[in-house]
């Protein structure tokens, strides 16, 4: 394969964002890929591939002091926000997807900070895969906060509402 050929690939790989090419010439066999390539080594009957990641492409570093100017931080301090709200009932998010506050667009949400609510009233939908799981409220009790608005993506075990029993 000539210089001028591969120089033509590469341009035309780059064009098109192709990632990866074969291209099979006299019996031999040319594998190029753009973004990080891989090392064949032979031993034997044994093939080892090794994927090496671009150099571009490296991930950053984070620097030992800031790892150590968090972890030095007295603890009293994370303790204190976390009384406050170990006095309320936290509802967590019981899966991934999509917040919603009231069942349609146009309608009002299913709760508002200070509505009184009881257990099994839904406070809110969660959408996942097209399917709308309505989250219910597990105690009885005053809803004090409310940490999502319509439309955020919640992870598992994030915390929708706070709710003082």
């Amino acid at each position: 394969m000539k210089d001028i050929d591969l120089a033509k690939i590469f341009d035309s790989m780059k064009t098109n964002d192709i990632s990866e090419v074969i291209i099979k010439e006299g019996g031999k066999l040319y594998e190029i890929r753009r973004g990080g390539f891989k090392q064949n080594v032979v031993a034997g009957a044994q093939q080892v591939v090794s994927a090496m990641p671009a150099a571009g492409f490296a991930q950053p570093v984070v620097q030992a002091q800031t790892t150590q100017s968090v972890a030095s931080q007295p603890s009293t301090q994370a303790s204190k926000p976390q009384e406050k709200v170990s006095n309320f009932h936290e509802v967590k998010s019981p899966l991934v997807g999509t917040f919603y506050a009231s069942p349609k667009p146009d309608s009002p949400s299913f709760v508002e900070i200070g509505t009184k609510v009881s257990k099994g009233q839904t406070l809110c939908i969660v959408e996942a895969m097209k399917n709308f799981n309505e989250i219910e409220c597990d105690v009885d009790g005053v809803v004090r906060e409310i940490l999502v608005k319509t439309g955020d993506l919640v992870e598992f075990g994030k915390v929708l509402f706070r709710i003082e029993a």
